[in-house]
């Protein structure tokens, strides 16, 4: 099995992104629930998905495991901690 790419969306996926992606779905109080990263602002959203690139995604940057690591760490995918 080859790794899991990622892809960073502008505000919310389509349809047919999310239905491409492997960013998995909970059940909280009978509705399904996307566990897809949101930017802090929640203008962003990024997806996971396995190789080959679905055609969706072509025209996107597309990011390896290593590569979104520190993106996800940064001011804009991690909220600050409040101050004690």
């Amino acid at each position: 099995m080859s790794p899991s790419l990622y892809v960073i969306v502008d505000g919310d996926p389509t349809a047919e992104q999310f239905n491409a992606s492997t960013t998995p779905l909970i059940e909280v109080g009978g509705a399904l629930v996307s566990m897809a990263r949101r930017s802090v602002d929640s203008q962003k959203t990024v997806l996971e998905f396995d190789e080959p690139i679905p055609p969706c995604f072509d025209a996107m940057v597309i990011y390896s495991h290593a590569a979104i690591v520190p993106i996800m760490q940064g001011p804009d995918w991690t909220p600050e901690e409040p101050s004690p």
